[in-house]
């Protein structure tokens, strides 16, 4: 084969070219290269939008969820959404600012529209600190075969940039060559206005960001459906108050902290009073806040006083920051609404807020004949218990308008309240206060006959007095309870599911049972009978009403206790018909320690009527009472159940633990000041001293500790054979026993150690310590003397 030396030459000449064409492309491709990364250095961000992450606009951690909502707009002109009307103007190179309120969405909402900008867009962000010299900044290259570069320089709250005047200079200079358009967000309020007054935003095209209508877009809080809709696609509950505040930032951080933020920097004196004077009256109950009552609120607080302008002044700071509105139609405080109240119930401090200034919020109110905002008041301080205050209220409010029957129904509810606080110390100024509170009731029923809940409370009422007189008036008690009875049917007879009326009836016809046994049983028969009636009634319409199951069962067991022993077989069947109640009481309420004691003590009355007939049941049951008496002791350790239980360990002959529970129970009443009762448990415990093995230091301990009781309160009775018992047995004492034994004789304390405590009676020993303590003090105060 003939080589032809012309191709050979061709085909390296064309080797040669076609490399070095790929040799000078590949050098001009990489110093593109490196311009235009030189480029991109010079900025935090400056990316494609296939290529932007959440992170490059800083949502990251609680502040990003991956469901996104886009803002509806389809009800505008445009027919479009919020993040489209953005995109297009972004497309067309126009700036945009978005402006809400905190937590409203701002820069997740940029970051949805500019990652979806087409290819040919770079995304450009700022550093956050340093600069950038407009003469020294690498411009990007475009070759002709790349579409020209568009970008978008993202200013995320543009406060921050507001001193940045460089970054005019760069857009200046970006724009030489390509297109640019600038996306900003900034928050309405203070920091809008901050950032006007900042040098950046003065200057040409920068200053038309925060001042040009056509440039700001308004990103509106979210309707109630659209909150409805990001709580279900985040996962995330929406509080009802959530409604009020509108943005998807409350939704996915759940709390109110820019809100606050913004009040507790408000340096305006004027805004801050008024939120004091909203507090003052949100305390009040008012949260509805018209002009008016700020009016009268403002003064009320004794501070600064403010002229209306001034007001209106204020109320436009907290406006523009999002902390309130003013709604015209209304013509109430709005807008923020949770957000307000959010922050009128942590600032200002409560300590601001005095007593008299709701005296004289009061008076100011009353001047303006706001009736209204006056019952407000009145049924805030009933639920603090500030029964006067709530009274004071309430009167100025039916000066106003005399047929408002809730306040009058109220303020008789308040001063029944009154009335039952200052028993029994003052029994004539309770019957006072009752008294009126019966007047005020039947005012209330005049003006609307059919208030249920003022017959239902008169009621009430009644029977506490009624239950008050016994036993020193039973023909006034009973006439009382009558009256009562009276009431009960009338407010039964408007609304027959009211099941506190039912209750109560019941528990006052129990009451009245009980009041005459046993001079009338038949009559205390019939009078049970119908509280069963009564019982039944209420339970029918609110099965978990424990206190009626109690009642019931308690009733029953007086009932069964009073037909002994003349008719056995009744009497176990109304005791096994009260457990039943019982047993549904504990039920529902488990820490009923009452029902728990009756319980028991039911049992064991039951167990000792079987007694000596069948031992084998009565033991048993005997063991079912200790039972429910360890249950009412783990949830209160009340004297009577630690007697009951010492009655049935006796009973079980448990001697010695008896004794001990038995002198328990006499310790706790000799605390509690029931002298009479601890003499009686003492004297149980004593009386079984010949049986027990080691119970008596314990038994004996009590016994001096009674005496010092005794001594120390003054008693004027003294158990006969209290004083010989104990120097009988003087030999068992220990040494601080002693001690105190010589001091209840008429002697001084003296010196010396004491035993150290026996840990069998260690509960003795705590309130032998106290008493002795006690002793030492009043000797040394009166050796001072």
């Amino acid at each position: 084969m003939t080589i032809d030396p012309y191709s050979i030459v061709e085909g390296m000449v064309t080797q040669f070219i076609v490399t070095s064409i790929f040799l000078i492309l590949s050098f001009l491709v990489g110093i593109l290269y490196l311009k235009n990364k030189n480029f991109k250095s010079q900025f935090r961000v400056a990316k494609s939008p296939s290529k932007i992450d959440h992170e490059d606009f800083d949502l990251s951690g609680g502040l990003y969820n991956d469901y996104y909502l886009k803002r509806d707009e389809m009800e505008s002109k445009s027919g479009k959404y919020f993040e489209d009307k953005i995109s297009e103007k972004l497309k067309n190179e126009k700036d945009v600012t978005i402006l809400a309120k905190p937590d409203a969405g701002k820069t997740r909402c940029a970051y949805e529209v500019v990652k979806e900008l087409p290819r040919h867009f770079v995304i450009l962000i700022p550093r956050y600190d340093g600069s950038i010299s407009a003469g020294d900044l690498k411009q990007p290259v475009r070759t002709w075969y790349m579409k020209k570069k568009h970008y978008v320089l993202f200013l995320d709250d543009a406060q921050q940039y507001a001193e940045k005047t460089w970054i005019a200079d760069v857009i200046d200079r970006i724009q030489e060559k390509n297109p640019i358009c600038v996306l900003t967000t900034i928050r309405t309020g203070n920091e809008l206005i901050k950032a006007k007054s900042g040098p950046l935003f003065k200057l040409g095209r920068c200053g038309r960001l925060l001042n040009d209508n056509d440039v700001i877009e308004d990103l509106q809080d979210l309707k109630p459906n659209e909150m409805k809709k990001l709580g279900e696609g985040t996962g995330n509950e929406v509080l009802p108050e959530y409604e009020s505040v509108g943005t998807p930032g409350i939704i996915i951080t759940q709390n109110w902290k820019p809100f606050i933020d913004r009040y507790l920097n408000l340096d305006n004196v004027e805004a801050k009073l008024l939120m004091k004077a909203v507090k003052l009256l949100a305390l009040g109950g008012n949260f509805i806040v018209t002009r008016e009552r700020l009016m009268a609120a403002v003064p009320a607080m004794e501070g600064p006083q403010l002229t209306k302008t001034q007001i209106q002044t204020a109320e436009s700071i907290l406006k523009d920051e999002d902390i309130i509105g003013w709604d015209m139609d209304e013509r109430t405080l709005r807008s923020g609404g949770k957000i307000l109240w959010n922050i009128v119930e942590d600032y200002p401090p409560d300590e601001d807020i005095q007593q008299h200034h709701f005296h004289n919020l009061m008076d100011n109110l009353y001047n303006i004949n706001d009736h209204e905002a006056l019952y407000n008041l009145g049924v805030a301080f009933h639920y603090i218990d500030n029964r006067e205050m709530a009274c004071e209220a309430y009167e100025k409010a039916v000066a106003i308008k005399d047929d408002k029957h809730d306040a009058w129904n109220n303020w008789g509810n308040d001063l029944a309240a009154l009335a039952k606080s200052v028993y029994p110390e003052n029994k004539q100024e309770g019957r006072e206060l009752f008294e009126k509170a019966f007047v005020k009731y039947e005012k209330a029923v005049a003006i609307k006959d059919d208030l249920h809940g003022a017959w239902y409370n008169w009621g009430t009422d009644l029977g506490e007095l009624a239950k008050s007189v016994y036993p020193e008036n039973k023909q006034e008690g009973r006439e009382l309870f009558e009256k009562a009875f009276v009431k009960y049917e009338k407010a039964v007879a408007i609304k027959d599911d009211l099941h506190g009326a039912w209750y109560n009836w019941g528990t006052d016809l129990g009451e009245l049972a009980k009041s005459v046994y046993p001079e009338n049983k038949q009559e205390g028969r019939e009078l049970f009978e119908k509280a069963f009636v009564k019982y039944e009634k209420a339970v029918a319409i609110k099965d978990d009403l424990h206190g009626a199951w109690y009642n019931w069962g308690t009733d029953l067991g007086e009932l069964a206790k009073s037909v002994y022993p003349e008719n056995k077989q009744e009497g176990r069947e109304l005791f096994e018909k009260a457990f039943v109640k019982f047993e549904k009481a504990v039920a529902i309420k488990d820490d009923l320690h009452d029902a728990w004691y009756n319980w028991g003590n039911d049992l064991a009355e039951l167990a000792k009527s079987v007694y000596p007939e069948n031992k084998q049941e009565g033991r048993e049951l005997f063991e079912k009472a200790d039972e429910k008496v360890k249950q009412a002791l783990k949830y209160f350790d009340l004297p009577q159940c630690r007697g009951l239980h010492g009655r049935i360990l006796l009973a079980l002959e448990k001697i010695d633990e008896g004794i001990e529970e038995k002198t328990h129970a006499a310790l706790l009443c000799a605390i509690g000041n029931n002298v009479q009762m601890a003499v009686y448990e003492l004297s149980t415990a004593w009386s079984h001293l010949e049986d027990a093995a080691s119970a008596r230091p314990i038994v004996l301990k009590c016994g001096v500790a009674l005496a010092v009781h005794l001594r120390l309160f003054k008693a004027e009775q003294w158990p006969d054979d209290l004083l010989p018992v104990l120097e009988e047995n003087i030999s068992s004492l220990d040494g601080r026993s002693k001690q105190l034994l010589n001091w209840v004789k008429g002697n001084d304390i003296g010196e010396g150690q004491t035993a150290p405590a026996d840990e069998n009676d260690a509960h003795i020993d705590v309130l032998l310590a106290f008493l002795f303590s006690t002793i030492e003090k009043m000797e040394h105060e009166t050796s001072e003397v």
